[in-house]
């Protein structure tokens, strides 16, 4: 017992020397002089991850300011402790728990600043192969890069017939094709990245809830000797890593073992992989988790509250593949051990593999093309849709926004009163919101969950939205899901974009955008919301308001500067400061429209107490000052 206890230990403190050096590494990476999305600071000199003391604050906190943008995070360096808590609230919420001194980070901080890290140096290489090559100026890959961070992509067609076949392979089948030599997990056409740990955690927290992979796309070359891989090697790879079959893996470990035959290294890594760590170590092995993910080396799962392992799955947190393998889980309904799963050729876990056969080798990229343009990652409001349509809210919105015509089919509860709204979607077309991917949703989700939902924190766009049809779900008697209540708050958004549209000469161009050109989404969002919150002080006498204060309002907004790094809790300040200032310059009571709104579409509980805007006024009078 003891000697566990003291192995405990050891693996704990190992742990975290691990996770501090993987931290340091990837932000001295991130540090490297190149070109950075617009309106990010460019990295200084740069530094070494041996100048990086996670024990002392002087030491990190100027290094991590240098790569935020990278990060995509605002941290407040203006005393040790404001950085540190800036930094919690990024990455934790408001976790005051989450220090393991009075100025040291704990070890699940630090865990969750390396996936950060792991996240951004992965949107950074991205990045850079967009701009790098041409596809797209600076301005559009920093966009992509923003939408990227939002939410965590060309070939012509070849002549001839490409036959194909569908098998389900189990998770064993793949290890053995490449020990075979059958398959290619890279051909010269995929790219040579991985997929950061989270990445691979998540796949593989996946399997274990008994969720179904999507298709593996493999290419037959010609006389059948070999295939390679077009479409999943990522998901291979991760596979692989967790399991210690992935070949490189394996091959780093046997020749290290020839070094130290008596060591048992071989052994160990395939029965206890803990033990094989340390076994490693005392070898002279690296135990970095940037070397881990270069040769491949297996990973334990993730723990943490917000794990998706729950209930009987709880025991495999944190937890190596070896150390799990008798654990049960649910495949189809049936219950099978880890170790069935994912060793056993019969196992009730498949995967579709979809073999392209007859295709030479003049056509492999032609079909690479097709499954990465068919392949392409789903958006937040995609994704959203999806899960949230049965909602007569979600539909709502997404026929006023223009992104579904069939207003009688997908919400007829706004067919009689349908002429209130169906100039809103062009408003927004003409406003330069794309028709495709639901951008123009997101901007009237986003305007709604402002204006009704209390979050009780500063939420990221996406999951505000999110949180916003979730508490309507959850809750039946929610005046959001009565047709009513969607009406009345569908009519105050409509009648407000229709007078933000009809008074151009009241927003100055440079609020706009910079260029004068087309509205930006946050200074869109920030000012419909305060026209909304006008709306329901004045109702219908808004439209002589309005005419009476255009040029008020032009000089006010020729008054508004956007921060250069919008991260999440400035990009709320923002709102809340430019929304109420335009509101009270048409002469709106806050508190009074606060209590309107939450009277009319709050949720009624002991928690909640007010409507978005009573929350955003209240951050607003809580911001720190700069």
């Amino acid at each position: 017992m003891a000697e566990h206890m003291v192995d405990d230990v050891q693996e704990s403190d190992e742990e975290r020397r691990s996770t501090m050096l993987a931290v340091a590494e990837g932000m001295a990476r991130l540090a490297e002089e190149q070109v950075v999305p617009k309106g990010n600071d460019s990295p200084g000199a740069g530094f070494d991850p041996e100048d990086i003391n996670f024990d002392d604050p002087g030491s990190w906190i100027p290094a991590i300011k240098e790569i935020e943008g990278w990060l995509n995070l605002l941290i407040d360096d203006s005393s040790p402790a404001a950085a540190i808590t800036s930094l919690i609230a990024a990455l934790h919420g408001d976790d005051a728990a989450a220090l393991q001194g009075e100025l040291t980070l704990s070890t699940p901080v630090l865990q969750s600043l390396e996936a950060r890290v792991q996240t951004a140096e992965y949107l950074r290489d991205h990045f850079l192969d967009q701009y790098d090559e041409g596809a797209n100026t600076l301005a559009a890959a920093t966009r992509e890069w923003m939408d990227a961070w939002e939410e965590s992509e060309s070939y012509g067609q070849s002549e001839g017939s490409i036959a194909a076949t569908t098998r389900m392979w189990a998770i064993r089948d793949f290890p053995d094709q490449i020990e075979e030599g059958t398959f290619d997990l890279s051909p010269s056409f995929q790219r040579s990245d991985v997929w950061p740990t989270k990445d691979a955690q998540s796949l593989i927290q996946s399997v274990l809830r008994g969720i179904p992979l999507p298709s593996i796309i493999v290419l037959e070359l010609e006389g059948g000797e070999s295939v390679q891989v077009v479409d999943g090697k990522q998901r291979i790879t991760a596979l692989l890593r967790f399991t210690g079959q992935h070949p490189k893996a394996r091959a780093t470990v046997a020749e290290k073992a020839e070094q130290f035959p008596d060591a048992d290294l071989l052994n160990l890594f395939d029965t206890d992989y803990p033990r094989f760590r340390r076994a490693w170590k005392r070898c002279g092995g690296d135990t970095s988790a940037r070397f881990d993910l270069e040769n491949f080396f297996p990973f334990k799962l993730p723990r943490g509250e917000n794990s998706p392992l729950t209930g009987d799955l709880a025991v495999m947190q944190g937890k190596y593949f070896t150390q799990i393998l008798d654990e049960n889980v649910q495949i189809g309904g049936k219950t099978r051990t880890v170790n069935n799963v994912f060793r056993r050729p019969s196992s009730e876990y498949q995967i579709p593999v979809i073999t392209f056969t007859e295709a030479t080798r003049r056509q492999i990229h032609d079909v690479f093309g097709l499954y990465n343009r068919q392949g392409k990652k789903l958006n937040a409001e995609e994704i959203r849709n999806a899960v949230y349509h049965h909602l007569d809210l979600a539909r709502a919105v997404l026929v006023v926004a223009g992104d579904n015509p069939n207003v009688d089919r997908v919400a007829p509860l706004l067919s009689q009163e349908w002429a209130v709204f169906e100039d809103v979607g062009q408003t927004l077309s003409d406003y330069d919101f794309g028709t495709v991917r639901y951008k123009r949703s997101k901007v009237l989700a986003w305007v709604l969950a402002h204006l009704t939902l209390d979050p009780g924190t500063k939420l990221s766009t996406a999951k505000l939205i999110d949180k916003m049809f979730d508490r309507v779900a959850d809750n039946f008697s929610h005046p959001l899901n009565s047709p009513r209540g969607i009406r009345d708050v569908m009519t105050i958004i409509a009648r407000s974009m229709e007078l933000h549209s009809e008074h151009v000469e009241a927003w100055d161009p440079d609020f706009v955008n910079s260029n004068g050109t087309r509205w930006q989404e946050l200074q869109l969002v920030a000012s419909l919301l305060g026209v909304c919150i006008a709306c329901v002080h004045h109702g219908d006498e808004l439209r002589h308001v309005m005419e009476s204060k255009k040029l008020e309002l032009r000089k006010l907004t020729g008054t508004f500067k956007r921060e250069p790094k919008t991260q999440t809790a400035e990009q709320w300040y923002m709102i809340a400061e430019w929304s109420t200032r335009i509101a009270v310059e048409l002469g709106a009571d806050i508190d009074d429209c606060d209590r309107q709104l939450f009277e009319r579409f709050g949720e009624k509980s002991a928690d909640v107490t007010s409507s978005g805007i009573g929350f955003l006024a209240r951050e607003l009078a809580a911001r720190p000052s700069k």
